[in-house]
Parts: structure tokens; sequence; C-alpha cells
């Protein structure tokens, strides 16, 4: 199960941190798509502003100049006008000089009081204009502390074209009215210096009154063109801007007439009642931002594209892996399984052998040496064959002892008949007798429920391990211990020798039974082997086993309850 559940894991860990990285490449394309649209507005917003301000600036200083031609006539009008003072050509004189310095106006006129034209040079259309009926007019006529005064957008009496008027008023030196003079400023040249500007394909710039006319708006919507000097229609916003009089502001809106969404900025002339208005199209200041976010958004999938197929040929390979782990660990497996099969049929054909030795040559022996006592009991007394008889009866029995220990060494019964802790303290007896090593065996009590192939695997690796403490350790004394823990048999051969170098960069052992194969055999029942350094000197051996309760047997419920011995 959890062989299986290992590449579903991986699988769904990859898809986890493939969703990730995809929620972190669409925040971040996100963010920077957003922060680069703003971006482009506020820099839409920025240019707007500097378009209004640079134009209301041109704007003032023409009325500026304009107003110091104004004050050179006005004064000379006002010179003439005293007793003695000149004549009617020097006004003329004036304006034309003062028309020569302004080629962008349609030139200057003096007014009579009574409204008429009194005094043009260039571009007189009609002579016979009369202005007393224009509320400009009227105003200056009935204010005689009138200031500098820009008239709304209105067609010229005197041009006969669109204009927006720059008048001031003439007193005579009495204090009376006396008249007004003007400056014409064309709507056709304001027009073409807002044409100049590069607004996009769905920008404007117009210049309004305060009263909501029209003087000049570029480009000119169709069926517009007849709308100069007229009151438009205007966004809310930018009406409630001009009502509120603001030197300046920002907005946004949707135009009503042509139904473009644009970021605008009003601009008022400083000292004329006139708005400049600059609108930026969001489809044209966005253009490159849209440009931009599709390159990303492109570059975004291509990323995409990468991660997933990154985790998809890492996924293969991880399954691969797994599998190819998997393959391996099954086979160490079954290796380790057929180390334990292998021991547990040597340790049958031991018993096997140690039978066929028992019944067979034991037994030859035991009747060779009843026959031989019954052929030394009829012997004659004194008979020189009777002390060969004696020699080979005590042969006979020296064979017979070494028979015996071979059928133990081959397969002790004791591990069979009386359980796993009896049968180690047969070894420990059998090693002091011999290799001359003193086993002291200390146990828990605690019943050790072992299989049989688990207590025969772990009676041959003590052995193995107290002959590797004969052998190698250059002592002759050994300790083992075993206690109960957890459901587990811990079981610790440990000596006071010379030790061994780090576990597992152990030395070459004979065939056989070592080191590796005690390891191995402890794997494959999902136990532990541990070799490291005693603190006191020599080296300390752990070897820990769960117990198969399914399969123990009693082999492993005996125990014994005697003292510990000391050898």
């Amino acid at each position: 199960m959890g062989r299986c559940g290992a590449p579903r894991l991986s699988f769904i860990s990859l898809l986890v941190a493939g969703l990730s990285i995809t929620a972190v490449i669409i925040l971040v394309l996100g963010w920077a798509l957003l922060e680069t649209r703003e971006e482009a507005r506020q820099i839409a917003q920025i240019t707007t502003a500097n378009m209004a301000n640079s134009l209301a600036d041109n704007l003032k200083s023409t009325i500026d100049k304009i107003e110091l031609s104004l004050l050179a006539i006005r004064d000379e009008v006002e010179r003439l006008q005293k007793p003695g003072q000149g004549d009617a050509q020097a006004i003329v004189d004036v304006i034309a000089r003062q028309d020569a310095r302004h080629l962008d106006l349609h030139g200057f006129r003096v007014i009579a009081p009574d409204g008429t034209l009194k005094y043009a040079v260039t571009n007189v259309v009609n002579h016979d204009a009369a202005m007393a009926d224009r509320d400009d007019f009227k105003y200056l006529r009935d204010t005689p502390n009138a200031a500098l005064t820009v008239t709304p957008p209105l067609f010229g009496a005197v041009s006969q074209e669109w204009i927006v008027g720059v008048a001031m008023r003439i007193s005579n030196p009495d204090g009376s009215f006396g008249g007004v003079v003007y400056g014409a400023l064309p709507t056709a040249n304001l027009f073409r210096g807002l044409a100049a500007l590069n607004l996009g394909a769905g920008g404007i710039v117009a210049l309004y009154h305060a009263n909501f006319q029209l003087a000049a708006r570029f480009p000119v919507i169709d069926g517009q063109r007849d709308r100069i000097g007229k009151k438009t229609i205007i966004s809310d916003q930018l009406r409630a801007i001009m009502a509120s009089g603001v030197p300046a502001a920002q907005y946004e809106y949707t135009s009503a007439t042509d139904g473009v969404f644009r970021t605008g900025f009003a601009r008022r002339v400083d000292g004329a009642p006139y708005y400049v208005v600059v609108g930026l199209a969001e489809a044209d200041y966005l253009a490159d931002w849209r440009r931009r976010a599709r390159r990303l958004v492109l570059f975004g999938a291509f990323v995409e594209a990468l991660v997933v197929t990154g985790l998809l040929v890492l996924h293969n390979r991880v399954i691969r892996m797994r599998r190819l782990v998997g393959s391996l660990r099954d086979s160490r497996e079954r290796l380790r399984q057929l180390a334990v099969d292998a021991t547990l049929v040597e340790e049958r054909e031991r018993q096997a052998i140690a039978a066929d030795l028992h019944d067979d040559l034991g037994q030859i022996l035991h009747v060779a040496g009843i026959k031989l006592g019954i052929i030394g009991k009829a012997l004659p007394e004194g008979a020189k064959a009777g002390g060969l008889t004696s020699e080979l009866a005590d042969i006979l029995e020296l064979a017979s002892r070494k028979l015996r220990s071979l059928i133990s060494q081959l397969s002790p019964s004791v591990l069979r008949d009386m359980g796993f802790v009896p049968a180690l303290h047969w070894l420990a007896d059998e090693m002091a007798r011999t290799y001359g090593l003193s086993v002291t065996l200390e146990d828990d009590a605690a019943a050790k429920p072992l299989s049989s192939s688990q207590a025969t695997i772990l009676f041959r690796a003590v052995r193995e391990l107290l002959i590797n403490v004969h052998k190698h350790a250059d002592t002759t004394e050994a300790l083992v211990r075993l206690c109960v823990r957890d459901g587990r048999l811990h079981l610790t051969v440990e000596d006071s020798g010379q030790g061994i170098v780090d576990w597992p960069i152990v030395p070459p052992v004979r065939k056989g039974f070592g080191l590796p194969s005690v390891r191995e055999r402890v794997i494959s029942f999902n136990g532990t082997m541990d070799i490291r350094a005693n603190p006191g000197g020599g080296t300390i051996v752990t070897l820990v086993i769960p117990f198969d309760r399914q399969s123990a047997t009693i082999l492993g419920g005996r125990h014994d309850h005697s003292p510990d011995i000391g050898r």
C-alpha cells in the first residue's frame, strides 16, 4: 500500500507545486500588468496636464501681448482726444504698427461710443459694423473702471469671422465713455494651434468659455463644425469643474459626443474666462501597454508551458525512479528472504545430518561397543587380546563423544526441546568448553514469543558474534543481554576487547554466517543491527527484532528463569 501510495503522493506534491508556481506566475503577471497599466494611466495624466498648462500659458501670453498693444492704441486715442494733440492719421498709424506685430490677429479696431467702427486697418470686411447691442460693449460702456475684457467666442462684425475679442475701455478726459479698442483673435488660428498637438487617434483638445461656449476643438467631430460660439454637450465632470471655477483639475470621463473614454485635464487661463481641456483616449495611451501585456501574457504562457512540461517530465522521472527503487527494494527483500530461507534450509539439513549421524553412525558405534564388550568377556583372563579390546572400547567411547559433540554443533536439540533462552545458556557453556570464552547471559525474564525461524536465526547470529569475539576481540569475556521493549526483542552482544572499525566498514569475514549475513537476516524480519564502539573499550552489537506473534511457536515462548550464568 505504501509503495502504491508513494507515486500518488509524489504526483499530488508535484501537482501542488505546479499549481503554486502557476499561481505565483499569474500573480506576478497580474501585478506587473496592473502596475504597468497604472503607470500608463499616470503618464497620460501627466501628459494631459503638461499640454493643457502649456496651451493655457501660451494663450495667457498672447492675451498679455494684445493687452500691451491695446494700451498703446488707447493711450494714443485718449491723447488725441485732448485739444490740439494730433489728428486721426496718427491713430491709424499706431493701429497699423500694432497689427504688424500681431500677425495671428485679424487686427485692432477702435469702436466709437455709439458702437460704430471708427478706426481699423487690417481685415476690414464690413465698414458699417455696429456693436452697440453686444454684451461686452455694453459692459465696458457701463463700467468706468472695467479691466481688460476677453469676450466669449463671437462672430466678428468687422472681419465677418469667428473671433475671441480682447477689449479695453477708452475714457474721455472727463471720465465719460469714449469707446472701445478691440483685438480680434480668430478662432481659426486657435484651431490651428490646437491641431499641432499629437494627441493620438482618439485624443481631443478644446477651448471653452466659462459659460460653456466652444471656442475651438480638435479634431472636429462630424456634424459639429457649426458649434463654435454655441454651448455644446460636455461631460458632467467638466461642467462641474468649470462651474466651480477651480484653476485646474484632472478627471476621467466618457465623452457624450463620441462615446470615447478619456483621461482629461482642464486648466483655466489666468486672467481670462476660458478653460483649456486636453483629453487622451484610453485606447491610445494604453496601446503600448496592451502590446506589452500581450507579449507578457505570451511569455507567461510560455513559462507556464515550460513549468507544466517540466513537472510532467519530473513526474515521469519520479515515477520511473520509484518503480526502480521499488524493484530494487523488492529484489533486496527477495534476496534477504532467500538468505533466510537458505539459512532455514541449511538448518533443516543440519538437523537431518545430525539425525542421520545419531541414528546410523551413533547406532553403529553403540552396537560396536556392545559387541566389543561381549568379545572382551569371552576372552580368558590374562589373554593378550584383552588389552587390545580395552583400547578399542576407549576409542569407541571417544568416537561416540566426538559424534555427540558434532551432532550438538550441527543442530543443538536444546533449541527445539527447551526454547531460545535455554539454548543461549547451553551456547554459553559450549563457548566456554570449546573456545575458553566466558559468556555472561543477562535476561529480563520477560516472555519472548519468537517464531521458530526467528529463534533459529538469532541463535546462529549470537553464535557467530561470540565466535567473532573469540577470534578478533582479543578477550576471554563477553556479555549477552536480552530485554523486551515495545514489543521488540533487544539482544546485545558486548565485549571489552580491542574493538572493531566503524560499521558498515567491517573487515572481510570468512564465508558463511558472517556479520553482513547476520545483518541481512535480521533486516528480513524488519529488525535492525547496530555496531558501535563500547565507551569502556571493545564492541557492542545490538540486534532489535519485532516479535512475530502470529507465527510464534514454543521455541520462542519458552524461556529460562534460572540465574545468570557467569563463565
